[in-house]
């Protein structure tokens, strides 16, 4: 059996690759997160209220728009910000999207999840809320 190639000061050298798992070191000291710190945060992210909310995507070019039920704001104003970014549609149904900047994206409404509600009840309130939307906006032309 081969010893492990060790450096002077009897850190591994060859074989440990970069980028493994593992408790990180700072000048020979571990450093673990604390478990009450981490049940504390844990905590805090279930007691986080959730918002969606439904978003009007409009074409301002052709007047279409799509309207888009989504559970989490934050995250389908960050997709439309990408897929400008990027020139890819943030939804298959735009598919005249080109590099983006004839669209705009709005907030029409935010619904919160209430606390008995599970995931398949709050997106199914969510499409609910977007129907009535769309009857509200009807004159307009749809993807």
């Amino acid at each position: 059996m081969q010893p492990i190639p060790t450096s002077a000061d009897g850190d591994l050298t060859g074989g440990q690759q970069r980028g493994t798992m593992g408790p990180k070191t700072t000048e020979g000291r571990t450093i673990l997160m604390d478990h009450e710190k981490r049940k504390a945060l844990a905590a805090a992210f279930k007691q986080k209220k959730v918002s969606g909310g439904i978003h009007l995507v409009e074409n301002t070019a052709t007047g279409r728009c799509l309207l888009l039920p989504t559970p989490n704001l934050d995250g389908a104003e960050n997709r439309f910000a990408f897929a400008r970014k990027t020139h890819f549609p943030p939804h298959p149904k735009l598919y005249d999207w080109g590099d983006g900047s004839a669209f705009t994206i709005t907030l029409l409404d935010t619904l919160e999840k209430e606390e008995d509600w599970d995931e398949y009840r709050f997106r199914r309130a969510l499409r609910e809320l977007a129907t009535l939307w769309q009857e509200k906006l009807s004159p307009r032309e749809w993807y």
